[in-house]
């Protein structure tokens, strides 16, 4: 698990898809080098639930923090078993999970492969700052901060979802009828659930349950994180749940010696997130 790039996350598809051919892999658009940006789909309810992980390259723990939990959900699901109270089959019955666990490949290769500090994309775009969620205040407040072009982090691009892996997230969820959508990052262990009022009533009793569970804080974004995310514009534009989980604590890039005590309480908050 030891960097987990690329090549590591098509390697462990692969192993996913051989292991439990349930699953569906499909391949949702490319980045800017040409990567995939994978879709995995766990499921096959009428409940759409999507979560997305490494928008941002310094976050690449998030990968295999989730296709370790769609791991333990498919080893639940085939024995029978039930997953920390959850029951696997029923949740496999009622939903279709939908799994994007590197939006960023190229970032996560800077990072890993090349060993920049690079949470932005290929072209210097930060992608959790690329979303059509009042990206023009984003871009305001990213100049009045000095933050004027390509960079290695907090640069919005030239427009709302200019990028193409910002592209490959938002037609996907313009393709299916997502009804509850969580974006992973990492650090802080807090979880975001609003933007500008416009969340549905349901969207705190939920995040205050991944609260209980997991002992994360359910807070607010400020001053340049408050605006153009990906969880923001799922928000704005359909009025649904949407969260964004800081996960686990420390400095990014997390180690990945942090893994099992990370995973013991995210795996928790997405639980909660997909029992619908």
């Amino acid at each position: 698990m030891l960097n987990f790039d690329y090549k590591k996350l098509c390697d462990e598809i692969n192993d996913l898809k051989n292991m439990y051919p349930f699953l569906e892999v499909t391949c949702e658009g490319k980045s800017i080098n040409n990567r995939c940006i994978f879709c995995i789909t766990f499921g096959n309810g009428d409940k759409e639930v999507l979560i997305n992980g490494a928008h941002h390259g310094l976050e690449w723990i998030t990968s295999p923090l989730l296709t370790q939990f769609l791991r333990d959900c498919c080893d639940s699901y085939t024995q029978g078993k039930r997953y920390k109270g959850y029951d696997m089959r029923e949740i496999y019955n009622n939903i279709k999970l939908y799994i994007m666990p590197m939006i960023n490949p190229d970032g996560v290769d800077i990072v890993i492969n090349q060993g920049k500090r690079w949470q932005a994309n290929a072209r210097g775009v930060d992608l959790n700052h690329n979303y059509n969620a009042r990206w023009d205040l984003a871009q305001k407040l990213e100049r009045e901060n000095g933050i004027v072009g390509p960079r290695w982090s907090r640069y919005g691009g030239p427009a709302p979802e200019s990028e193409p892996e910002t592209r490959a997230v938002t037609d996907f969820v313009r393709q299916h009828n997502i009804q509850r959508l969580i974006a992973l990052h990492t650090q802080g262990e807090e979880i975001y659930y609003s933007f500008e009022g416009l969340e549905p009533p349901q969207s705190l009793s939920i995040a205050l349950q991944m609260a209980a569970k997991s002992g994360y804080t359910v807070s607010r974004p400020e001053s340049l994180a408050s605006y153009g995310g990906c969880k923001d514009w799922f928000i704005s534009e359909y009025r649904r749940p949407g969260f964004t989980i800081e996960a686990g604590r420390g400095t990014n890039p997390l180690p990945i010696e942090m893994f099992d005590e990370i995973y013991q309480k995210l795996s928790a908050i997405l639980l909660v997130g997909i029992d619908m």
